[in-house]
């Protein structure tokens, strides 16, 4: 598992590097057209990306990666709650 967390780490830090040497390379070279666009959508995309991959990486590290975290309450009798104790309608 510290393989991965490593890996993602590693990740996110290449592609915010990439991102900021991308919008750095427009901004020095005063780039027009196609290559302005490029470089800006390629560097903020990476950027994003790579602060995205840190986010998640870090909300895993803080909860430990539990895959059911967005299933519903499984309390009560089972059931989402629209149902009496019972689990018949009335």
């Amino acid at each position: 598992m510290k393989t991965l967390r490593t890996t993602f780490v590693v990740l996110s830090a290449i592609m915010f590097a990439v991102g900021a040497a991308l919008i750095a390379l427009w901004l020095v070279l005063d780039l027009h057209g196609f290559f302005k666009g490029m470089c800006q959508g390629a560097g903020f995309t990476l950027l994003v990306g790579s602060v995205f991959v840190a986010v998640r990486y870090a909300r895993q590290g803080i909860k430990g990666g539990e895959p059911a975290d967005w299933l519903p309450s499984r309390d009560g009798n089972g059931t989402t709650g629209w149902l009496p104790r019972g689990g018949e309608r009335p």
